[in-house]
């Protein structure tokens, strides 16, 4: 069930006098939604005392008004403990100085004690997440080590905890999940800054962020006209419902920079990222060597403007560590003769894994879409699940190599995945859909639902890229529905136009369907060697597997 309280001059749900206890029950799938907008969301009146507040379950959004607490006291006012003892918790305090989870301004309230639970809490304008408002004091603060996950946001950047009472009395278990936040307002920075802890970023500016060692960057309406750049553990949080953005107009720079030994995760269920760069878009510099970059939700738009370099990986004759996307949706835009993810031209990445979301790359001249830029390598292209739809641009892959690109294996084991190559024209040949380059090692489907394209101009759909010596390993079909198709010299699975070459093909009857066409009157075969001296290893279909191959 959904329930919801809204109130002006009064809390949205006020408690009785001293003594009593207000306690609130519910499951993951029930939520209760408050709001006031001179008082406290749960809690006591304007100038008022409270009893207790007793959360143990429930989705609870609590948003307190003018000077009070989003759970806890109102202005001059007075409650007394607060127990969170399960379910989501998310309470903001009031602007000018109301804590989310505790006291308003010029108040007061008594312990604070946290288990079991999720918790965000965000003060306002010297209010704390959890504890004191401003000028205000609560008693003792415990959270324990079976919590969640607590997450506590202050809005000075100047105060040493978002956790805090004014009887300096607060136990945080060793190995509890907690985040101490500091928020920082980027309109007033006058200067580039240095972040070694967690921080909540909001407004704009044209200064560089720099973000180290273990920190969770929550980004509330943010905007960098710079460099967002991120060294160590770092995990990117886009907050629900807001839209944020990095643009760095430097040449050759990210706009988000990921050193060589950081992991970087970007999350947010209902949140938006927008980068855009003259550089890498996410990932390493040009020249230099870039960590591993991991997306697991949230909306994020990348384009990477930067000759050679990537929309998520390497820079121009750089080099990246793992990409991983498992959720989200995620449209990417590479530079010219880079991949929109993987590697730059001239570069190197490594592993590349999709394990779920919505996944949109196009990329500029010479570059696979998924996989290498030109003249480049990266490691195996793992693809699980999500939607995939990957267009390579002239000359490149769909899914492997970019133009004279090497990548590793490419296995994929489920979603629905629609891969193009690259257009050729009288100088070289087309891209394939899944494979090739100048060499690619094996392609492995086992399940999911795949379209493969070659580009015009002797693409194959399945295979190896078009030129003499380019060339694909074995090619293994053991499951799900294919369809690939070649185009003017290429095979629909097997070697591309004009003297390539594929290792064995083999399909098994535990395939659904395979569907290969190659372009009549090309001399290309639907299953096997393209045309003008292309050639393939041994083709070997199972009897009974359902496979058609045809012409158009």
């Amino acid at each position: 069930s959904k329930n919801s309280v809204t109130a002006t001059d009064a809390p949205a749900i006020e408690l009785g006098d001293k003594g009593t206890t207000l306690i609130i029950y519910g499951t993951d799938k029930s939520s209760l939604t408050v709001k006031s907008s001179d008082a406290a969301g749960i809690g006591s009146a304007f100038a008022k005392a409270c009893g207790s507040i007793a959360i143990y379950g429930g989705v609870i959004t609590a948003t307190g008004g003018y000077q009070s607490a989003g759970i806890g006291s109102s202005r001059l006012g007075k409650c007394e403990n607060i127990d969170i003892f399960g379910g989501m918790v998310c309470a903001t305090g009031g602007k000018s100085g109301g804590a989310g989870i505790g006291s308003g301004a010029y108040a007061s309230c008594g312990d604070i004690e946290i288990s079991r639970a999720y918790v965000y809490a965000k003060g306002r304008q010297g209010g704390m997440g959890i504890g004191d408002g401003n000028i205000g004091r609560c008693g003792y603060i415990r959270i324990y080590d079976n919590v969640a996950e607590v997450i506590a946001v202050a809005c000075d950047f100047d105060c040493s905890s978002s956790i805090a009472s004014h009887y300096e009395a607060v136990k945080i278990r060793d190995g509890a999940n907690v985040k101490d936040v500091v928020h920082v307002n980027l309109d007033q920075l006058t200067s580039d800054i240095i972040l070694e802890r967690h921080c909540l970023l909001s407004g704009t500016t044209n200064h560089k962020v720099t973000i180290k060692g273990v920190a969770d960057v929550f980004m509330e309406d943010a905007h960098v006209k710079n460099q967002l750049s991120c060294s160590g553990d770092i995990t990117i949080r886009l907050e629900n419902g807001t839209c944020n953005s990095v643009e760095c107009g430097d040449d050759d720079e990210p706009g988000i920079k990921v050193d060589m030994l950081c992991k970087l995760r970007i999350k947010g269920e209902a949140g938006q990222l927008s980068v855009k760069s003259k550089g890498t878009g996410i990932g390493g510099k040009s020249q230099d060597v870039g960590g591993d970059v991991t997306i697991e939700s949230g909306e994020v738009n990348i384009v990477a403007e930067g000759e050679g370099c990537a929309g998520i990986g390497a820079g121009k004759a750089g080099a990246c560590n793992d990409i991983v996307i498992s959720g989200g949706t995620i449209t990417v835009i590479g530079g010219e003769e880079a991949a929109a993810i993987g590697s730059g031209a001239r570069s190197a990445c490594g592993y590349i894994k999709i394990y779920g979301g919505k996944v949109i790359a196009n990329t500029g001249v010479k570059g696979a879409a998924i996989g290498t830029g030109s003249g480049s390598y990266c490691a195996d292209i793992t693809i699980t699940g999500g939607i995939v739809n990957a267009t390579g641009g002239t000359y490149g892959a769909g899914i492997g190599g970019g133009a004279d690109g090497l990548c590793g294996n490419i296995n994929i084991s489920g979603g629905d995945v629609i891969a193009q190559g690259g257009d050729g024209n009288d100088e070289q040949g087309g891209g394939v859909g899944i494979g090739g380059g100048y060499n690619c090692e094996k392609i492995n489907i086992s399940s999911g639902k795949i379209i493969a394209i070659g580009g015009i101009k002797g693409g194959a759909g399945i295979g190896s890229g078009s030129g003499a010596n380019h060339i694909c390993g074995k090619i293994s079909l053991t499951g799900g529905y294919i369809q690939a198709l070649g185009h003017d010299g290429g095979a629909g699975i097997g070697s591309s136009n004009d003297n390539s070459s594929c290792g064995d093909i083999v399909i098994r009857n535990t395939v659904d369907e395979v569907y290969a066409i190659a372009k009549r009157g090309m001399n290309a075969q639907a299953i096997g060697a393209g045309a003008n001296g292309s050639t393939s290893g041994r083709i070997t279909i199972d009897e009974d597997a359902n496979v058609v191959s045809d012409y158009e």
